[in-house]
């Protein structure tokens, strides 16, 4: 996998009150994928025309840069023999829209009789905050 660049960069910090905060930034560079073209075939004698789809060259495209921000707040009660932790944190904390994959592309013909291409992009999780209590025993 083609991926120039990559950096993860953690941090955490304890509270006197024993709660921890923790945070990630997270980027890479845009991923390579393999994107598909069209060619517009006329095949009928009354002027109506096919569409022929055909991969484009291994890698030949990138998707955007991937960017990420997560934080998490828990605090640990000790119990006898167990204890519980209790965590808020979010995913995705600036609501980055990081593109994942080409979902679907289609191909239509305008007035001119040439072909128009429109890709539609997936793309990787939106903002996720969560709860959670954990018991360890």
């Amino acid at each position: 996998m083609d991926q120039r660049h990559a950096v993860k960069l953690t941090s955490r910090y304890q509270f006197d009150n024993g709660w921890q905060i923790s945070g990630l930034v997270y980027f890479h560079s845009g991923w390579p994928m393999t994107g598909e073209s069209g060619r517009l075939v006329k095949n009928t004698p009354n002027g109506t025309y096919e569409i022929q789809r055909r991969l484009n060259e291994r890698n030949q495209l990138k998707l955007g840069n991937y960017k990420r921000i997560d934080m998490r707040i828990h605090k640990i009660y000790p119990l006898s023999n167990s204890e519980l932790t209790v965590f808020f944190e979010v995913s995705n904390l600036l609501n980055f829209d990081n593109e994942c994959c080409i979902d679907r592309t289609s191909y239509s013909v305008d007035g001119e009789g040439k072909l128009l291409k429109k890709e539609e992009r997936g793309h990787w999780l939106p903002i996720i905050p969560s709860f959670g209590v954990k018991w360890a025993f």
